[in-house]
């Protein structure tokens, strides 16, 4: 019996190693499909479209920044205080020689080699940059191996100098290097060309030291709505003209026709806008955009339309242009109470004239026979930044509406006064409005 199996387990051992054998030929083939596949991926330029990937070099390139304002820093700018004239000069020193060794452990290996850097020369190589603010216009990215990426930063230095430098990470070690604008000066590297001749040579490992690592983190919506009303927000109050750029234009024809009238709009606004925080926000995706509409705790509407990260076009407002797919679908009730926000924001956006051309007719000849009477009321009556609260209404007579509200004042709540709207609901999204005196 033992000999008759013998026969069978020897036919079984030996089929088993020809499947084998088969199937290691055939993973070896799919492997290697596989690594064709992925080589391919190898050294194409895109540009970056992940927000997590964007702030990510974003964070690098302010580290860098930040370090090159160590040379020859200015102590009250980074906040160091100092009592006496041989102690200030002993600081900067310190904070230059701090300053120097950090760009030398940022700094990518080939561009100190092929710039000749080193800490005797590196100071004057880079104090023209101290104190500059860059703005991003595009991030392109080239990923070189599995774990090392280039990315090339297209942007300004005080939005009127092309600015560009290359930042290369290694996601092993979470560590980056920087090929700084004189090194893309020096190879000839330029944006305009980036697609045919970008190809930095001599990629290396990157060693690891005390200053070259980076994290990335999740950047969720309501970050990224932040991002977006910190980004104008800081534009306002230190480049008005660029800020003044981002305005959709559409709107801006409407709104704001000239840079004069926006600027007083600004000025008049009464606050902080390096400041602004968001209160609410939401998101709605489009096939042409993202669009984060976002309200400060002035109860300030930003609506921003986003093609690519940080590539938004703004409206401040939302009653210039009229959303009437989403009008279209509200109900009556909510219509009034959407009509009455738009009210508030005009008087808190100072828009007299959009307030005086929705008064009912009769109502406007009665009291308010010109704008300059309106205006006058509104600020007399109203606050500089005003909240509404909805109480008791009716709805008896249709298309009519009167809605009792209470409006505080935003920035102090304990001041507030109720009054009466009546709306007139008319065609699409047209309205007719009057309240008590």
């Amino acid at each position: 019996m033992k000999k008759n199996l013998l026969p069978i387990l020897i036919a079984i051992i030996i089929i088993c190693i020809i499947l084998i054998v088969i199937l290691l030929i055939l993973l070896k083939d799919k492997i290697i499909i596989n690594h064709e596949e992925k080589h391919t991926e190898y050294d194409e330029i895109a540009t970056v479209k992940d927000r997590d990937e964007y702030y990510m070099v974003k964070t690098i390139l302010n580290k860098y920044f930040n370090t090159i304002n160590l040379l020859d820093a200015d102590l009250n700018t980074i906040g160091v205080m100092y009592e006496t004239k041989e102690e200030e000069e002993r600081l900067i020193e310190e904070y230059t020689n701090i300053g120097i060794e950090q760009l030398q452990q940022l700094l990518d290996k080939e561009a100190i080699h092929s710039l000749n850097l080193d800490k005797d020369n590196i100071k004057e190589a880079f104090i023209k940059y101290k104190n500059t603010n860059y703005s991003i216009e595009k991030i392109y990215i080239v990923q070189k191996n599995i774990n090392t990426n280039l990315y090339y930063i297209k942007g300004q230095l005080d939005y009127k100098t092309e600015f560009n430098v290359v930042v290369k990470t290694d996601s092993y070690t979470n560590t980056f290097s920087i090929y700084p604008s004189q090194y893309l000066e020096f190879k000839n590297y330029h944006h305009s060309n980036i697609e045919t001749d970008f190809n930095i040579e001599g990629i290396e490992y990157i060693e690891k030291n005390n200053n070259n690592s980076y994290e990335k983190n999740v950047i969720t919506d309501l970050v990224m709505a932040q991002y977006y009303l910190y980004d104008y927000g800081y534009l306002v109050s230190n480049y008005p003209e660029e800020a003044y750029k981002l305005l959709d234009e559409e709107y801006k024809n409407i709104r704001f026709p000239t840079f004069e009238e926006y600027n007083t709009y600004i000025k008049q606004s009464n606050k902080n806008n390096s400041l602004l925080k968001i209160k609410n926000y939401s998101i709605e995706e489009t096939e042409e955009a993202t669009i984060f509409t976002c309200i400060d705790e002035y109860g300030d509407t930003y609506i921003f339309k986003d093609k690519d990260i940080m590539n938004y076009k703004l409206q401040l407002d939302g009653y210039t242009l009229k959303n009437e797919e989403y009008y279209s679908k509200l109900k009556k009730e909510e219509k009034v109470k959407y009509n009455i926000r738009q009210i508030i924001s005009m008087i808190n956006m100072q828009d007299y004239k959009s307030v005086y051309d929705i008064l009912d007719i009769n109502f406007r000849q009665n009291n308010f026979a010109t704008l300059s009477k309106l205006e006058e009321y509104i600020k007399t009556n109203f606050y500089h930044h005003n909240e509404v609260a909805f109480k008791a209404h009716n709805k008896d007579m249709e298309p009519t509406y009167v809605y009792n509200v209470n409006i505080k004042n935003i920035e102090n709540k304990e001041e507030n006064r109720d009054i009466k709207f009546v709306i007139k609901l008319l065609e699409g999204t047209d309205f007719v409005m009057s309240f008590e005196i």
